[in-house]
């Protein structure tokens, strides 16, 4: 899936919350960041999460994972194709943020969190 157009790509990720995916790319994103020994694994575990996109385009067709397209074929969709899609897709879906797009916040939460723990 492409993230030209938001922040990130809708992905197939039933097993936890968006607030739990959130708090989790936060921390992989710092990892990702300073050149530590985990980088590599936090890169790794991004990159499969990222694949799970491919679910997305697989069962609901290419382009679907771009938070973009998808979001105006769930406005443009029929009041009764809207109902279902939102009963029985949009709860195993959520968006996996992008790393690219949160650079700055990226670079301050790292520090941030240099900070606290040198104190």
């Amino acid at each position: 899936g492409k993230d030209d157009y938001g922040g990130g790509v809708l992905i197939y990720l039933p097993e936890i919350t968006q607030g739990d995916l959130n708090g989790f790319c936060h921390v992989l994103f710092c990892v990702m960041y300073n050149e530590g020994g985990y980088k590599i694994d936090a890169q790794n575990i991004y990159s499969s999460l990222k694949e799970r996109a491919q679910i997305v385009e697989e069962n609901l067709g290419e382009g679907m994972s771009n938070s973009a397209l998808f979001g105006h074929m769930l406005v443009d969709a029929p009041d009764k194709n809207r109902s279902i899609i939102e009963k029985e897709v949009l709860p195993s879906l959520r968006l996996l943020p992008s790393y690219s797009k949160f650079s700055n916040q990226v670079r301050d939460w790292s520090e941030s969190m240099k900070d606290e723990l040198s104190t």
